[in-house]
């Protein structure tokens, strides 16, 4: 298995990422869109209680000729922080320089 160079992605998204982000943003889990010659991996946490959690990449790994693992977990905000008193929504969004990929995402 190799490291691979991945790329996360902030907005504007292709549509195809937007329309995903909807649907993973509030049940969380995850989804592969393909579109201009890369695979977007978007990846999301589901509710949260209060601002400050993120989805942070762990490892971008490539276990076969178009297969790819991604490792991700869900960091808390720091205790003590300061955080906003609102439901959250993490997502996370990851170009893979793929377009075939064929994707294994790990939430931990």
């Amino acid at each position: 298995m190799e490291a691979v160079p991945y790329e996360a992605v902030a907005a504007p998204y292709p549509p195809a990422v937007t329309e995903a982000l909807k649907k993973v943003r509030k049940s969380g889990g995850h989804t592969v869109v393909r579109a201009n010659g890369k695979a977007y991996v978007v990846i999301g946490a589901g509710q949260k209680p209060t601002g400050g959690y993120r989805i942070v990449t762990d490892q971008v790994k490539r276990t076969g000729p178009h297969a790819f693992t991604v490792r991700v977990h869900v960091q808390p905000p720091a205790p003590g922080a300061l955080k906003t008193q609102a439901i959250s929504y993490p997502t996370l969004v990851i170009a893979l320089p793929d377009q075939q990929a064929k994707v294994s995402v790990q939430i931990r």
